[in-house]
């Protein structure tokens, strides 16, 4: 999938922005913030969640969204985060963010499964009307072939998600996205069809 690759590798691309707290611990000179973090078990798992969080709504964000979410974060790290001098104003700033930019992934979670619903269900009506218009001898086909597909579409999804995510929290994401791409690919091939040959 072309657009899911695309985003993945902008996650990739902005890991700094994002980073978890096992990676720059690894690191020679560290920062008072950093060493604070470092040091600390409740930070430390704390930062690990947002890096996890972070990654997971860029990949949920069209576009534009995405760029939003990246300016935020980057914001949040100068001007919150690494603005505290104490363990209480660290805890604080992580548990706000971790807060609003859990708000912000469930927004954009929703949206994607409402998106898949709705091009689910737009498939559905070009499908029934195909069946409508298609001579009688052609409409079984056509339900053989779009059986097929669905039974196709879960296993390609499954298997996508699986060798992309494994058991990780972004398994349901990528499963999703493919779906309703999926979909919106199968949609297009239904309403092309004008004869019992083009039913494929």
């Amino acid at each position: 999938m072309t657009k899911l690759f695309s985003l993945l590798l902008l996650v990739f691309v902005h890991s700094n922005i994002g980073h978890a707290a096992a990676l720059k611990c690894q690191g020679a000179r560290l920062s008072p913030i950093d060493t604070m973090i470092c040091t600390d078990e409740k930070l430390s798992e704390y930062d690990e969640r947002l890096n996890i969080l972070f990654h997971n709504t860029i990949v949920l964000s069209a576009p534009h969204e995405r760029r939003q979410v990246l300016d935020e974060q980057q914001r949040w790290l100068t001007d919150v985060r690494d603005k505290c001098d104490s363990w209480i104003c660290l805890l604080g700033a992580y548990e706000t963010r971790l807060e609003t930019l859990s708000q912000t992934f469930h927004e954009r979670l929703s949206t994607k499964i409402a998106g898949f619903v709705k091009t689910d269900q737009a498939m559905s009506t070009v499908l029934a009307r195909k069946l409508e218009e298609l001579p009688q001898s052609c409409r079984e086909k056509l339900e053989i072939e779009q059986s097929k597909w669905e039974m196709g579409r879960e296993s390609k999804c499954n298997k996508e998600a699986d060798d992309k995510a494994g058991s990780s929290s972004m398994r349901t994401m990528i499963f999703t996205a493919c779906q309703a791409e999926t979909t919106e690919q199968r949609k297009a091939m239904l309403e092309s069809i004008r004869s019992c040959d083009s039913i494929r």
